[in-house]
């Protein structure tokens, strides 16, 4: 194959992309939720373009830590960082209580119209790991 068909590949196969994921790795520590967010940079592109808003806005709108009286826990943006496909969002939320008093929103994406959006959270609280899943359908999980 030559580099210029290649290259061309390459370049369509960044134009759209199959998959409608999110990937965050969740750690409890010392009080607080620390997480890694991997995002599609094109559907986060799409995401704060249409909304109008910064990404923190975004992201305090879209990813939610609730306490068992409703109130939403402060999230801290600490940075972002670009690769080719993805970008991966650092922030960390302050929880007060137990994290077992707690409820994660998880609706990253899940206005896109294909409706196929799968948002995942691998959860590590001490030596415990869990998986959870969200979808338009369920878009809560208990932490």
């Amino acid at each position: 194959m030559s580099t210029v068909a290649l290259a061309l590949q390459l370049f369509l196969a960044t134009m759209t992309h199959p998959g409608h994921i999110s990937m965050a790795e969740a750690e409890y520590v010392n009080g607080k939720l620390e997480v890694a967010l991997q995002v599609n940079w094109q559907d986060l592109d799409s995401a704060l373009t249409q909304s109008k808003v910064t990404l923190r806005q975004w992201l305090t709108e879209n990813f939610l830590v609730r306490d068992s009286s409703g109130k939403v826990a402060e999230l801290h943006l600490l940075g972002s960082e670009a690769e080719i496909f993805h970008t991966w969002i650092y922030f960390e939320i302050k929880l007060e209580k137990p994290i077992s008093n707690y409820t994660l929103q998880n609706s990253l994406f899940l206005e896109l119209p294909h409706g196929r959006q799968v948002n995942t959270v691998q959860l590590r609280t001490g030596k415990r790991l869990r998986t959870l899943h969200f979808t338009r359908n369920q878009p809560r999980s208990q932490l």
